[in-house]
């Protein structure tokens, strides 16, 4: 991801030539990015989380300041802690 010029480089590589065994987390972060801002709160390596195209925040103050500047304050925003670790639970309605 970090290679990459931008988010649709990386879906447009990886529908032409697929991706090799455990790549496929670059695929589905940047099918996230094509839809959502994604902020990564207290990383060790900012640099690293931007590169990747994501935002880095210092503190959860930090990422909901830039959330709530962006969206209005009546924003809506999903906090997932160690989100490559979850799963969603899907409840028909």
């Amino acid at each position: 991801m970090r290679d990459a010029p931008d988010v649709q480089f990386i879906l447009d590589d990886a529908r032409k030539h697929g991706y090799p065994p455990g790549q496929q987390r670059a695929f589905v972060m940047a099918k996230v990015l094509e839809e959502a801002r994604v902020v990564i709160v207290g990383s060790e390596h900012p640099e690293v989380v931007a590169a990747c195209k994501m935002t880095p925040a210092a503190t959860m103050e930090e990422a909901l300041e830039m959330a709530a500047s962006e969206l209005g304050p009546e924003l809506d925003v999903l906090i997932v802690p160690h989100a490559l670790l979850t799963l969603p639970v899907v409840q028909s309605v």
